[in-house]
């Protein structure tokens, strides 16, 4: 399993065609989903007691697995989050993944978190932020929202030591377009730090009515900082 043969050559030559044939690919298929008796019937069993093989593996997800999937890369792909990687960004991944690299901390991973830090600066310095801004990368929009979240928690707290024991409002405009991970953060308990509130709105003046009047009735009970949520996946706060 760890050892270099013949069968292993054969599959590295395979598998890096694939990937620079998939690369020059302009544009590429867009591909759809498919049912699952469709691709139980085509794929079947993909673990089993004596395997599949390094070619029939790739062969499967060729065949049938990668067509099964969005090419997010792809200019028609509108509906969701896209990917625009270039070449250069796509091959560097193998040269990443096969240096079984962890960057989770600076003792495991000092060049590959220097590297990261790197490219934060870039982009803090043309957004406008100051020097000492920093951050880290994260996998999407829910762990980026968690991410903020927190952040912003922190710092409330941080400024004034009479806040760490009070309860935020977290004011959520939720539409029927929102992510689920959104109503998923909000409602199951991530944010116990938070109170919750839903603002189911019809308009823009339903919305600046809807939220006065629960910032109002929010000050009573004493709470005087809230997370505002918008139709879009970034957290506000106000």
């Amino acid at each position: 399993m760890h050892e270099i043969n013949k069968d292993m050559e054969v599959l590295t030559q395979a598998i890096v065609r694939y990937a620079i044939e998939r690369v020059r690919m302009d544009p590429p298929t867009l591909d759809c989903a498919r049912p699952e008796s469709e691709l139980q019937a085509m794929a079947g069993e993909t673990v089993t007691a004596d395997g599949l093989g390094g070619l029939e593996a790739l062969r499967v997800f060729t065949d049938v697995l990668a067509p099964a999937c969005l090419s997010v890369d792809h200019p028609r792909l509108l509906a969701f989050v896209p990917a625009a990687p270039t070449e250069a960004a796509t091959l560097f991944d193998l040269v990443v993944g096969a240096s079984s690299i962890f960057g989770g901390t600076w003792m495991e991973g000092s060049g590959a978190v220097y590297a990261e830090n790197q490219a934060l600066r870039w982009i803090s310095d043309i957004a406008g932020f100051p020097k000492a801004a920093g951050g880290v990368f994260v996998s999407g929009g829910t762990a980026g929202n968690l991410s903020a979240l927190t952040a912003a928690r922190h710092e409330w707290r941080r400024q004034d030591a009479s806040k760490r024991a009070m309860r935020g409002l977290s004011c959520s405009w939720l539409t029927s377009t929102a992510w689920l991970s959104t109503r998923s953060l909000l409602h199951r308990g991530w944010m116990p730090w938070c109170s919750l509130l839903n603002l189911h709105l019809i308009s823009r003046t339903h919305r600046v009515v809807m939220l006065l009047r629960s910032l109002k009735r929010s000050q009573r009970r004493g709470v005087t900082k809230c997370l505002l949520r918008l139709k879009t996946t970034l957290p506000w706060r106000c």
